[in-house]
């Protein structure tokens, strides 16, 4: 039940970000690490770029990469979860 859900009952967050890209780098993923959600892609639809935080601690997030549209990206703890933008026939903008 959807008023149930805590942030532990959330393996991953995924934002698609382009007017928000600030907001949802900075704000907006210290309310997810505040919540306890152990990873967060954000994805800049302009240009495919998914930013991606792990290793939730107590400063926030331990660990930030960045992945290009040919990169995989692939979940930690959500198992089977990942894509390329590029194999899936997409290019940036």
């Amino acid at each position: 039940m959807a008023g149930d859900l805590r942030g532990h009952h959330v393996l991953l967050a995924v934002e698609i970000s382009d007017s928000s890209l600030a907001y949802d780098r900075g704000r907006k993923l210290g309310v997810y690490a505040a919540y306890g959600i152990p990873e967060v892609w954000v994805i800049e639809a302009a240009n495919l770029v998914t930013h991606v935080y792990k290793r939730l601690g107590a400063e926030g997030y331990g660990v930030q990469a960045d992945f290009g549209p040919d990169q995989d990206v692939v979940a930690g703890r959500a198992e089977g979860v990942g894509f390329c933008f590029a194999r899936l026939g997409l290019s940036p903008l």
